[in-house]
């Protein structure tokens, strides 16, 4: 029977801690998000009203993106929001 070098059950062990802090943090935030507590980072109002605003002229989604320095889901995420099917 062939034995194992130690660096390799280190890393094995390294692993498998790493996996189970990620999925503890999983379940945390899968709770907080239950809990109403976990909504990520809010956007300013001033920068959700210029969004806004600019939806409603009718700008394109990618060039109010570009301009604002937002990705284009972040854009998508207030167009739901104003047509009433968006999270908050």
């Amino acid at each position: 029977m062939t034995t194992l070098p130690s660096s390799f059950l280190d890393l094995l062990r390294s692993r498998q801690v790493v996996y189970l802090h990620r999925a503890r943090h999983r379940e945390g935030v899968a709770r907080a998000k239950a809990a109403g507590l976990y909504r990520g980072r809010q956007m300013e109002p001033a920068r959700r009203a210029a969004i806004r605003q600019a939806l409603t002229a009718g700008e394109s989604i990618t060039s109010i993106a570009k301009r604002m320095s937002v990705c284009r889901n972040t854009v998508y995420i207030v167009l739901r929001q104003m047509e009433g099917r968006g999270h908050a």
